[in-house]
């Protein structure tokens, strides 16, 4: 007996789980059980529902934990009718055409795919922590059931997608955090072993998926801070994490330099190998490094004008410096394409100002002074060399 997710393969058959439940195996082909009141109840597919047909027969090798008063074997020979028996009786009769059908008796045995179904599954309790309460949504869902998003990649054991893989499957059940299959540690630790494939992951999938049916069997083994997910987590990263990333993190973190005038992207990949490098932001050395590789016009800039403190105010101060530089070289090569002429900057050294000129360097007319006809006329003016031209002027 096994639990599977929706759409995960079941070993040992050529089908897929079609819904979230236990399964047990009757000559090779799964059979959907839960549990109810300590009793093991065979599950199918009935009208688009998920409904209990009968307890389990002894061939499935599952042991019953009835609750105190309850007799079991009082139950089995009871005969209670199914589903089908029961909606069979029922039915009103059927026209001509549709008598054969409707007389076909049903495999209860096997489940139905459920992406072949439409409706609504039943609420229900089911055995603790795994049940059937998530499967109150629609049963057409695809492989993903009712959860939203894109799922991650598999993962195949490479270990430098450990950190990125982790990282999208946590995102991705943030994004469905409101669903069972979030919520419940068992349930996620089991659909995050849902996602390891290839001969890399096999080995350690099999160890944990062992290890979490002996926490479902024994609970008081699991460490008293941790939950399941919280184990497998952990496990799963001293498997696969990759050991160099945090040295070689660390070693391009004192290479780094902007590059290209682009501020945004060195800070960003600044964070980034900050983040695997596992180290805080805000410590001198870190904030120096950060410093160091900026160009040191900008760092100076940086220290001068705003006087930063942590690692968010060097990246402001970084970031509104950069934008200062490039506007005044924009406006200093829209200058330097229409230089003035000599002429001009001759003239806006004396007391006529430039942008009271004319063209070509003239004087605009309507901003000279009005003509004085009292004005001596400088340009007309003579020495008076004989007595005749003294007496004269």
């Amino acid at each position: 007996m096994f639990h599977y997710i929706s759409g995960q393969e079941i070993p040992g058959t050529e089908v897929q789980a079609p819904w979230t439940s236990y399964y047990a195996k009757l000559a090779n082909a799964p059979i959907a059980i839960a549990n109810y009141g300590g009793v093991w109840l065979e599950m199918a597919m009935h009208n688009r529902c998920l409904t209990t047909i009968r307890p389990t027969r002894s061939e499935l090798q599952v042991t019953h934990l009835t609750y105190p008063g309850m007799d079991l074997q009082a139950l089995v020979d009871s005969r209670e009718p199914t589903p089908a028996e029961i909606q069979r009786q029922s039915r009103p009769p059927s026209r001509a055409g549709s008598i054969i059908q409707s007389d076909i008796e049903h495999d209860d045995t096997m489940p139905e795919q459920s992406s072949t179904v439409k409706g609504k599954a039943p609420w229900g309790t089911g055995d603790d922590p795994f049940s059937i309460a998530d499967l109150h949504t629609t049963t057409d869902q695809p492989k993903w059931g009712c959860l939203e998003g894109n799922p991650p990649e598999k993962f195949n054991g490479e270990r430098n997608d450990t950190n990125d893989f982790l990282m999208w499957f946590c995102q991705f059940m943030s994004l469905n955090r409101d669903v069972a299959i979030a919520r419940d540690p068992i349930k996620k630790a089991t659909y995050f072993l849902s996602f390891m494939k290839g001969n890399k992951t096999k080995g350690w999938t099999r160890m944990q998926s062992e290890w979490l049916q002996d926490v479902k069997e024994h609970p008081e083994i699991l460490p008293h801070t941790q939950n399941t997910w919280q184990v497998v987590k952990y496990n799963f990263k001293q498997a696969f994490v990759n050991y160099a990333v945090k040295e070689k993190a660390q070693d391009e973190l004192h290479k780094l330099k902007m590059k290209e005038g682009n501020i945004d992207q060195y800070i960003t990949n600044f964070q980034l190998l900050a983040m695997d490098a596992n180290i805080n932001l805000n410590e001198p050395t870190v904030l120096q490094l950060f410093y160091f590789g900026l160009p040191p016009q900008l760092a100076k800039r940086c220290i001068f004008i705003d006087l930063p403190n942590d690692f968010e105010s060097w990246a402001k101060a970084a970031q509104k410096n950069q934008c200062a530089w490039i506007l005044s070289q924009m406006i200093r090569r829209k200058i330097g394409s229409n230089p003035p002429s000599p002429r001009q900057n001759n003239q806006a050294q004396g007391k006529a100002f430039p942008w009271n000129r004319g063209k070509r360097g003239q004087v605009n007319p309507q901003c000279a002074p009005p003509f004085d006809p009292n004005a001596m006329d400088v340009d007309t003016a003579q020495k008076a060399n004989t007595e005749a031209e003294k007496q004269k002027h």
